[in-house]
């Protein structure tokens, strides 16, 4: 029998970005450990050795495709790539892999954590990032194109570190395009957290979305 483990995100764009956000520890998969979106395991929660005036340190814990078990509300949201966002929306992380299917339904995501917080941050409870989005052009239902976003997000602070997840979700079929997907997190001019990702077709003849194995299985509720 599956354990769904949730945790806290927060979405930024449905059938487009959405960008958890986890002021709680990430959470650990039933039997294993890998990297997906925004609860705590020893591993995932544990402290490391803090540097005055570092500057702080970001890392890619798993990345791959992730499946919903339950939609949220859709929402306008502008400051994406689609102007889309989805409210309660649960994840399950399904497998580990930077080539992503395009697949409808699907999200390709990421678990990151960032450490050796500056001073500054040290009475704060979040963390402003600037998370950047790039990804092969969309021609848009308004006709319109895009390539990506830019905005700034606030990440909970825990244990003197941030634990977040960051997700993009493919539910029209103008959002499903070949290439090269990048996601980058910055701390002022410095970059921490980068994410690369690779979509392309599957064959007609592919089954969409293996159901998780026990040690994969990881979920989060994403709210807006």
């Amino acid at each position: 029998m599956k354990h769904l483990i949730p945790f806290i995100i927060v979405a930024v764009l449905t059938g487009c970005d959405r960008t958890p956000d986890t002021s709680q520890e990430p959470p650990s998969d039933s039997g294993a450990g890998d990297e997906t979106t925004a609860a705590a395991t020893a591993a995932d929660t544990s402290t490391e050795t803090q540097a005055p005036n570092d500057v702080p340190k970001g890392r890619v814990i798993r990345a791959g495709i992730f499946k919903a078990v339950h939609e949220g509300r859709l929402l306008e949201n502008t400051s994406g790539t689609t102007g889309k966002s989805l409210k309660s929306l649960t994840l399950e992380f399904v497998k580990g892999t930077e080539r992503i299917p395009l697949v409808k339904d699907t999200y390709l995501g990421f678990q990151y954590r960032v450490t050796t917080l500056p001073p500054e941050l040290e009475k704060k409870r979040e963390m402003e990032l600037r998370r950047v989005l790039r990804h092969p052009e969309m021609l848009l239902e308004d006709g319109s194109t895009t390539t990506g976003s830019d905005y700034t997000v606030s990440r909970k602070i825990k244990l003197g570190q941030v634990n977040a997840y960051d997700a993009y979700g493919f539910h029209d079929d103008y959002e499903l395009v070949e290439g090269e997907w990048v996601f980058q997190l910055w701390y002022r001019d410095n970059l921490l957290v980068e994410q690369k990702f690779t979509t392309y077709r599957p064959e007609e003849s592919m089954v969409p979305v293996q159901e998780p194995s026990a040690s994969d299985v990881g979920s989060t509720r994403q709210e807006s």
